[in-house]
């Protein structure tokens, strides 16, 4: 009879060696980095990325930067996908270390600003759209967040600070319309301050500045006139008739200013300036027409010599005329006649050569030998009607002799100029300085 005892022993020996290399497998697979890595690989397919990635770079970064590589990658596509924008960014950032410039922080960035811009929260993303660039529309969006924000400014009445956000956006929308707006309103409640604080003067001003927007014209019919009693009551009148006559405000008040202020102009010796304020005046004081006669007379007078001096003689000889009898008129148009004879430009027309030997040629300019029609004698007048004369750009002092090189002669030749019968003589030398022949010029 077979005994069974030992064949039953061996199998729970055999089991008991089965199970201790099946926890030792286990244990092996568990606790070696080769059971470590295979249960990362586990948890990258159940998506948990963060997870494997901590086990790869603690069983061995440089062996598995793959797939450290692969489950950052995984994890920030699975946060874009459910556009968890803000938690992809901090892993970019925090996490991996990634460039704030790079793509996908600059599309995190993007994306986040677009949720906010849509909520209407421009103030939270204006500078971030402003730091994009023009990465997609982020150029857009940072104009439409200024826009939006300075309507909030302008509806707030923080008018200076919404102009200039609307003029620095010059053609985007309505902006242009609305910093014009904004400008009028700033002047507009200015100009209602000043009322208030009775500056008439700068009311009406600030007003005629818009005098086209809200109520405007009401104020200005209404506190005009008041503007220019308020400066002759302060005996400002010179202010007063130049603040009446810009803005079209004739009454009592600005009229005796302009004859105030004219006449101390003129007591002062002012005469043209005062002119202007005289003549106004003489609406309320006819007495000034004298006076006003006798600006005019002289205004007239300065002008004649003016043209004069300037060279203008008919000019001059017509006003001197208009003015005769006042002051020495007589005299200037007569020095005017007579600079009218002589100033201007006279070419020669015909030349008589004397020769030594007594034969005399009488010859036109045009051909021949010796042809001088390149000569020409010249005058001019000075300020001082002092009248200056130039032969072929050579100074001429008249009634005198003068050196004068002539392009035929060798040496220096002494020429005389007699301006008002329209001649001049040249006599020619010899080298060893005899007279040679004598030529004789008439112009016209």
């Amino acid at each position: 009879m077979i005994d069974k005892a030992p064949t039953k022993k061996r199998i729970i020996v055999l089991v008991i060696v089965l199970v201790s290399v099946i926890c030792s497998w286990v244990c092996f697979y568990y606790f070696t980095s080769f059971g470590k890595a295979e249960k990362a690989r586990r948890l990258m397919d159940d998506g948990k990325y963060l997870q494997a990635k901590e086990i790869f770079e603690t069983v061995d970064s440089n062996r598995y930067y793959l797939e450290i590589e692969k489950c950052e990658n995984l994890h920030y596509e699975k946060l874009v996908n459910q556009k968890k924008y803000e938690d992809a960014r901090a892993f970019l950032t925090t996490v991996i270390g990634a460039s704030t410039t790079c793509d996908r922080c600059r599309e995190c960035d993007y994306q986040i600003a677009e949720k906010k811009f849509n909520e209407g929260k421009y103030a939270e993303v204006i500078d971030t759209y402003k730091s994009l660039g023009k990465y997609k529309e982020s150029k857009n969006r940072y104009r439409e967040c200024r826009y939006q924000l300075a309507l909030v400014k302008f509806e707030n009445g923080e008018l200076e600070e919404a102009q200039r956000e609307f003029t620095d956006l010059i053609n985007y929308k309505d902006t242009d319309a609305l910093a014009r707006e904004a400008k009028s309103l700033i002047i507009y409640n200015k100009a209602v301050k000043c009322i208030e604080d009775k500056d008439y003067v700068t009311a009406v001003e600030k007003f005629e500045e818009i005098k086209g927007f809200k109520d405007s014209k009401k104020y200005l019919k209404k506190y005009k006139k008041k503007a220019v009693k308020q400066l002759y009551k302060k005996e400002k009148y010179s202010a007063c008739a130049d603040f009446g006559k810009k803005y079209f405000i004739y009454t009592k008040y600005y009229y005796e200013s302009c004859y105030e202020y004219g006449m101390h102009l003129y007591r002062q010796g002012s005469g043209k300036k005062a002119l202007s304020y005289l003549k106004d005046a003489e609406k309320t004081h006819p007495e000034v027409s004298g006076i006003v006669a006798e600006i005019e007379l002289d205004q007239k007078y300065k002008a004649g010599v003016e043209a004069a001096q300037s060279g203008n003689l008919e000019k001059a000889i017509q006003i001197f005329s208009e003015t005769s009898g006042y002051k020495d008129s007589a005299s200037w148009k007569s020095r005017c006649n007579t600079a009218l004879r002589y100033v201007g430009v006279f070419e020669c027309y015909s030349y008589k050569i004397y020769q030594e030997n007594g034969t005399v040629s009488d010859l036109p300019t045009e051909g021949g030998y010796g042809n001088p029609s390149y000569l020409r004698v010249s005058a001019s007048i000075d300020k001082n009607m002092n009248i200056t004369y130039y032969g072929n750009g050579v100074r001429i002092e008249q009634g005198s002799t003068v050196g004068y090189y002539h392009k035929y002669g060798e040496g220096t030749d002494n020429s005389t100029v007699d301006i008002a019968n329209k001649k001049m003589t040249t006599q020619f030398l010899h080298s060893n300085g005899t007279n040679d022949a004598l030529y004789v010029y008439l112009f016209r």
